[in-house]
C-alpha cells in the first residue's frame, strides 16, 4: 500500500540522517476495570523508542500510521492509538527483515529517556483531545475492551463479533482447543446454546405473519396426535407466547434423571418430553410468574414443526439458514464441521446431532454466521435495512413490575422486561437500556447483546476453564455497548 503524501514525508531528502535519532510512538489505551463495585477506566500509556532509520507505514484495521526517518517530522498528528507495542513489534520485524539498532519498550530506560517521554506525551496531547472529541471508529473503541473481555472472562478461547452500521469488527483470542495454539477463526464452529431460542422465536414470528399461528394460540392446538396437554384451567391454557416467554409454569429442565453420560443437548427427546407432559400437573396460572425454561422452548419448537408440517431441521433451514446463506449454522453437523468445533477446557462434550435440543439449546454456528443473522436486526451491510419482522420478534411483552416473580434472567443485568426470548435490560450505571440474551451449554459461554435503535450489536462466545465467570465477559461487553453507543453523538 503507498503511503499517504505529505509534503514533510521525502525518503529522498539529503539532509543529514542520524542512526543515533530517537523515533518515539506513543501509545493511550483506555482499560475497563473494577474496583469493588464501582466501574471505572483507566488510562495506560506505553511507549516505544528506535534508534536509526525508519520509515515503515503501517495498516491495521483502520489504525494507520505513518513514521518518518526523521524525528523532526514526526508530527503530533503521527501519534497513534490502540496497537499493542508486541503486535507492532511484530509488524516492524516483518517489514524490516530485522528491527532498528534499538528497539525499547515499556518501562525500558536510557539516557535522558524521562526528557524524551515527556516531550513525545506533549506531541501527542493536541491529537488525544482531538480524538476524545471526535467520532472513532468502531475497531478503535473495539480494541480497547477486547484482550479485557477475553483475560476476564478466563476463557481458553474467544470470538467477538461486533456490528455498529456499516462497521463489523471481528477479533478473536486463545486457541480453539486447549494448547494448540490455534487462534479461532471466522469459520470455527461453535455451540451458541440458548441463543438458539432467539432462532425459535424468530420462526414462531415468521409463522405468525404467515397466518400459520397466533401467538395466543393454546400449546394443545399443535400436540402430537393422541398427547395430553395440562392446563390451569380451561380459560388459561400454556400459549404459545407462555412458551417463549419464559411465563409457562414450566420447569427449567424435564424432571426425571438423565442417563449417566448423556451428551449435552440430546436429552430428553421429542417423545420423551411430551410423555412427561402428559403426567404433570399446572399448579399456577400461565403469564403471572416468569422462570426460565429450555423445556418450554424445546416444546415450542415441536409445535411450531407440527404447524409447518415439517421437521424443526428443515423449518430452520428454510426460514433462516438458507435465505442467509448460514452454511455452518445446524443442528445436525458433518464430520467435516466437527473437526472446527472448539473445544474447552471445562465441560466439553462430544459433537452430535442435537435435535433433541433444537428449540432451546442445540444449534451449531459459527461466528461469520452469526454475523450475518446479527446484522437483520440492524441497518448493516450487506443486509441493508432492518428485516420487516425485527421489531415483532424483540418486541417486550412482560414488565418485570408486572410479574409476580422472575426467575434465572438476571445474570447479565437485572432484568427489566421480558420478550421472545430476548430480555432488556433498563438504562443504570450510566449504560442504555440494552437487550440480550445469554447462553451456555457443552464448555460455552455466548452472550448477545443488542441497542437496535443505534444499530449496535455485539455477539461474544467464549471456551470455558474453571476460571470462567459469565459476568465477567458479559459485563465489559455491555460497557463496550454503552461506549459505542455514546461514540454515536
Amino acid at each position: 500500500m503507498t503511503p499517504p503524501t505529505n509534503d514533510n514525508d521525502n525518503d529522498n531528502d539529503n539532509d543529514n540522517d542520524n542512526d543515533n535519532q530517537y523515533h518515539i510512538i506513543i501509545f493511550f489505551s483506555v482499560h475497563p476495570f473494577r474496583y469493588g463495585s464501582q466501574a471505572r477506566r483507566v488510562l495506560l500509556i506505553s511507549f516505544i523508542i528506535i534508534q536509526g532509520k525508519v520509515n515503515i507505514y503501517l495498516k491495521n484495521q483502520y489504525n494507520l500510521l505513518f513514521l518518518n526517518k526523521k524525528a523532526k517530522n514526526f508530527l503530533p498528528n503521527r501519534c497513534f492509538f490502540h496497537m499493542q507495542p508486541e503486535r507492532l513489534h511484530d509488524r516492524l520485524r516483518k517489514r524490516l527483515g530485522r528491527l532498528p539498532a534499538a528497539f525499547l519498550t515499556g518501562q525500558r530506560t536510557l539516557k535522558n529517556s524521562v526528557s524524551i517521554l515527556l516531550l513525545a506525551l506533549g506531541l501527542c496531547t493536541l491529537p488525544l483531545a482531538v480524538q476524545a472529541a471526535s467520532v472513532q471508529l468502531a475497531s478503535h473503541i473495539v480494541d480497547q475492551y477486547a484482550e479485557h473481555i477475553f483475560y476476564n472472562s478466563g476463557a481458553t478461547g474467544m470470538a467477538l463479533v461486533v456490528v455498529d452500521g456499516d462497521q463489523v469488527v471481528n477479533r478473536s483470542f486463545g486457541d480453539t482447543s486447549p494448547g494448540n495454539h490455534q487462534r479461532p477463526h471466522s469459520d470455527s464452529l461453535i455451540r451458541i446454546a440458548s441463543i438458539t431460542k432467539l432462532m425459535t422465536s424468530e420462526m414462531m414470528v415468521k409463522l405468525a405473519a404467515e397466518g400459520r399461528v397466533k401467538l395466543t394460540d393454546p400449546l394443545r392446538n399443535y400436540a402430537p396426535k393422541g398427547a395430553y396437554v395440562p392446563t390451569y384451567n380451561s380459560r388459561q391454557p400454556i400459549t404459545l407466547l407462555n412458551l417463549a416467554t419464559h411465563t409457562s409454569t414450566l420447569p427449567r429442565e424435564q424432571p426425571g434423571k438423565k442417563p449417566p453420560k448423556t451428551p449435552v443437548f440430546t436429552w430428553p427427546t421429542m417423545a420423551q418430553r411430551w410423555h412427561w407432559l402428559a403426567h404433570s400437573n399446572i399448579t399456577m396460572p400461565p403469564g403471572v410468574r416468569a422462570s426460565y425454561s429450555n423445556l418450554a422452548y424445546d416444546l415450542l419448537a415441536d409445535a411450531l414443526s407440527r404447524a409447518a408440517g415439517k421437521s424443526y431441521s428443515a423449518l430452520l433451514k428454510e426460514r433462516i439458514t438458507v435465505p442467509l446463506g448460514m452454511i455452518n449454522t445446524t443442528l445436525t453437523p458433518s464430520a467435516e464441521q466437527c473437526s472446527r468445533l472448539m473445544v474447552a477446557a471445562l465441560g466439553s462434550s462430544a459433537c452430535r446431532n442435537t435435535t433433541a435440543a433444537g428449540g432451546s439449546g442445540g444449534i451449531y454456528s459459527t461466528p461469520h454466521d452469526i454475523q450475518r443473522w446479527m446484522q437483520q436486526f440492524l441497518s448493516s451491510t450487506p443486509v441493508g435495512s432492518r428485516k420487516s419482522t425485527a421489531a415483532s420478534e424483540q418486541t417486550m411483552y412482560f414488565q418485570r413490575q408486572d410479574l409476580v416473580s422472575l426467575q434465572g434472567m438476571d445474570v447479565p443485568g437485572r432484568a427489566g422486561a421480558l420478550g421472545l426470548g430476548w430480555v432488556y435490560l433498563a438504562p443504570k450505571d450510566g449504560l442504555p437500556g440494552i437487550i440480550e440474551k445469554t447462553g451456555g451449554g457443552g464448555g460455552f459461554m455466548t452472550y448477545m447483546a443488542m441497542i437496535p435503535q443505534k444499530n449496535l450489536g455485539v455477539f461474544a462466545v467464549v471456551t470455558r476453564s474453571a476460571l470462567s465467570k459469565f459476568t465477567n465477559m458479559s459485563d465489559p461487553v455491555n460497557r463496550l455497548l454503552g461506549e459505542l453507543a455514546a461514540n454515536k453523538h
